[in-house]
């Protein structure tokens, strides 16, 4: 599918490479099938729709996700659009915005359901929270949730504000390289 702009896992791409570069590429295009099949029934399931048929081997990481969700959320209040950001000309889809329960604010919530929490995650946590906050939904805390394989109850990692602008400082910087070297309308250098 084509985007206006393009999306921070395409900005993020090149590094996330070099992160991954020793992982067997039958066991990265598992991983992809994994995430997106976890992602649909989480969505499905904070949304309250109707949930498809979820295959075995992606129920231990569903059962830790509901556990963590029935626990800590109390209302959904945004999950899985595109935000656009016309300035700085980068899209993406953020997870899930949910009212936390005992008055614990609005949270912006990545799912992971990789075996660990890899260097580009925060970094790709700060462009969605840049995307919501020009969609004007401002949240009070973010989290990578990373889900267990094992079906306990997911865990959270939260950043606070201050660490989240220094992990936007660097995306800004992968966006610079990535008009540079990548976008075709931008490069700029050699003649």
């Amino acid at each position: 599918m084509e985007y206006k702009y393009p999306r921070v896992s395409e900005i993020l791409a090149p590094y996330s490479n070099i992160t991954l570069a020793d992982v067997p590429k039958e066991y990265l295009e598992n991983a992809c099938r994994r995430g997106t099949a976890i992602h649909t029934y989480a969505i499905a399931y904070a949304r309250d729709d109707f949930l498809p048929h979820i295959e075995e081997k992606y129920l231990p990481y569903f059962d830790s996700f509901v556990q963590w969700y029935n626990k800590n959320v109390e209302s959904l209040i945004f999950s899985e659009e595109r935000l656009y950001h016309d300035r700085l000309e980068f899209c993406g889809q953020p997870d899930l915005v949910v009212k936390l329960k005992e008055g614990k604010g609005t949270c912006l919530i990545d799912l992971k359901s990789a075996v660990k929490i890899y260097q580009t995650y925060p970094i790709q946590l700060a462009a969605y929270e840049s995307l919501l906050y020009m969609a004007d939904i401002e949240v009070d805390t973010q989290i990578i949730l990373k889900l267990a394989k094992n079906g306990k109850i997911a865990k959270a990692y939260p950043y606070d504000h201050e660490e989240m602008a220094d992990y936007y400082e660097l995306f800004a910087k992968a966006i610079t390289l990535y008009n540079y070297f990548l976008r075709p309308t931008k490069k700029r250098g050699a003649k």
